[in-house]
């Protein structure tokens, strides 16, 4: 992944980014550098042919961590109210 991401900068290679975003998406589960590289991805190249895919699966990742937010900050809430009821 870091090699494409090193091609990418410097020819400017929309495939070696595209692949970046999915090695680090579908292989190594890192959301942050999925998120970063679909989104440089997609505000980059808006005509390539991976733009509909590489679009989908950020939005996608997106609302996963928006569905997934009220589960870690309730979490600690139901938690303290657990310790505080005993």
């Amino acid at each position: 992944r870091d090699s494409l991401k090193v091609f990418f900068t410097n020819y400017k290679d929309a495939d070696a980014l595209y692949i970046s975003a999915y090695i680090s998406d579908y292989y190594l589960n890192d959301i942050d550098f999925s998120k970063e590289y679909y989104k440089q991805f997609i505000d980059s190249f808006p005509e390539n042919e991976h733009f509909k895919k590489a679009k989908s699966r950020f939005e996608a990742i997106e609302q996963s961590i928006l569905d997934t937010l009220p589960e870690i900050i309730d979490f600690p809430l139901r938690r303290f109210f657990q310790v505080w009821t005993l």
